[in-house]
């Protein structure tokens, strides 16, 4: 099965295949760990499910992530 590019409520998707999307971005895997999925998580754009090994998009900030991916990736 192929893994959708994007994942909103209860769709949610393996941090391995989040890092396998966002690959065309100059971000280590580290960096993403460490610093960007976390940031996510904190505005409460990501949900986290299975303990955290699984995210997904939550859709009551679809707007703003829409938003912020047309302004900062074209």
């Amino acid at each position: 099965m192929r893994s959708r590019p994007a994942c909103w409520g209860g769709a949610y998707q393996s941090k391995d295949d989040i890092f396998r999307n966002l690959r065309r971005f100059p971000l280590d895997k580290k960096t993403l760990e460490k610093q960007v999925i976390p940031g996510l998580l904190n505005r409460g754009w990501l949900i986290p499910h299975k303990k955290g090994n699984c995210l997904s998009l939550n859709a009551h900030h679809k707007n703003e992530i829409i938003g912020f991916v047309k302004k900062y990736y074209p």
